[in-house]
């Protein structure tokens, strides 16, 4: 119960999360009621008005997904966070965009249900009344509104299953592959208002033309011309980090320390970063499409950049057997390193000999060589911030 309550005074309470919630929240319910009162008070669809609070509440929840459709990919514009962050992070929670982003799918999660369960109930009345010809089910299934619709929506359950913090930890491969489903879900989100449901007339208004209905009878909000420029921004900075990334890349070197830690040491001249950043890794012999984050370990004086890894997932295991980190290499290593402890056996400085040993493992002595790496990177984290404060407060939790 503490913990509860702990959580609500964390996510809701505290002054600065306080602000958020009353501006983000009230942005909702005035978007809502402004939708609710555009569909009732537009007498060109008096007809569609006779199915009152469910159409109403239909075309209110829609608008708020129209915005948070518009929101859902800006926080993972992390190229144009990157820019802007050292000038608006007084303004703009740069470094909360993961945070905000799960705002946001939040936010679409129950408005989903609520534009859903709406719908529903519009249809089966269009039906019973025969404001329309045509049975409920045709709407569902057989008009690209209800087809796009039931596709978001079984997107929806599957990436928001696998985005759980537990399966994401215990088999990141699902979490990543099913939020790529990202990419279908917004094509549907675009094109869900050709259906032409909002209309004066029995019978849609479609054309051979883009965007493929009439207008001035389909008069849906057509959000599409506002929600397609985050994607069409994300989409352009997706191959412009696919290009970055090919730019040319070296595995310099493997070091394995106790307890399975690799530190990977890689050459990049056109790879420029400061202290606290972070980047994307990625190793084809393992996985083509996966992209892991790992904070950068090494300094900027350096003429290499570090990462260093633990063996703890699937892909951290795949990849220690593909440089020849093997468990008995681990084992023997940590071994060794837990009896020099015990001995206290101490090096010249003090410190237990053995504690801070390492293996540098040699491309020459496996079947092959090292393997070709990607990174893509650097982006911003707070710790970037370090070198502007007085005080600092330094915590020890474990690798990035």
């Amino acid at each position: 119960m503490n913990g509860v309550r702990e959580w609500i005074k964390a996510e809701f309470l505290t002054p600065r999360r306080l602000v958020f919630n009353v501006i983000w929240y009230g942005i909702h319910v005035f978007t809502f009621g402004y939708g609710w009162y555009s569909q009732a008070s537009n007498a060109q669809l008096k007809g569609l008005n006779t199915l009152q609070i469910s159409v109403w509440t239909s075309r209110g929840a829609g608008l708020v997904l129209a915005v948070d459709g518009f929101l859902i990919l800006v926080p993972m514009l992390r190229n144009m966070i990157r820019v802007i962050r050292p000038k608006l992070t007084w303004l703009f929670p740069a470094d909360e965009n993961i945070w905000f982003h799960r705002q946001v799918a939040y936010s679409m999660a129950f408005w989903a249900m609520v534009h859903t369960t709406a719908h529903y109930v519009n249809f089966i009345n269009v039906e019973r009344r025969q404001l329309r010809p045509g049975r409920a089910l045709d709407i569902h299934y057989t008009q690209p509104g209800g087809i796009t619709g039931h596709v978001m929506l079984f997107i929806m359950v599957l990436m928001y299953s696998t985005a759980h913090h537990k399966i994401r930890h215990q088999c990141f491969e699902a979490f990543w592959y099913t939020h790529h489903l990202a990419f279908f879900f917004m094509i549907g989100l675009y094109t869900h208002a050709v259906g032409c449901f909002v209309r004066p007339t029995a019978l849609p208004a479609f054309t051979a033309t883009f965007p493929f209905y009439d207008p001035k009878i389909c008069i849906g909000y057509l959000s599409w011309r506002a929600t397609i420029w985050p994607g069409i921004l994300y989409f352009g900075e997706r191959i412009y980090r696919e290009i970055r990334a090919r730019r040319e890349t070296k595995l310099s070197k493997v070091l394995v320390h106790p307890s399975g830690a690799m530190e990977f040491r890689i050459i990049k001249p056109s790879f420029k970063y400061t202290a606290g950043q972070w980047l994307f890794f990625q190793v084809p012999d393992v996985s083509h499409f996966q992209w892991h984050p790992f904070t950068i370990t090494s300094a900027p004086e350096d003429p290499y950049v570090s990462v260093h890894i633990r063996q703890v997932g699937d892909f951290t295991r795949a990849l220690g057997e593909r440089v020849g980190a093997t468990p008995s290499v681990v084992a023997g290593l940590t071994q060794a390193a837990m009896k020099a402890y015990e001995k206290e056996d101490r090096n010249d400085m003090g410190i237990p000999a053995g504690r801070g040993d390492f293996v540098e493992l040699d491309p020459g002595a496996v079947t092959r060589p090292l393997p070709v790496v990607r990174i893509d990177g650097p982006y911003g984290a707070p710790a970037e911030d370090v070198f502007g404060s007085e005080v600092a407060i330094l915590v020890g939790a474990g690798i990035g």
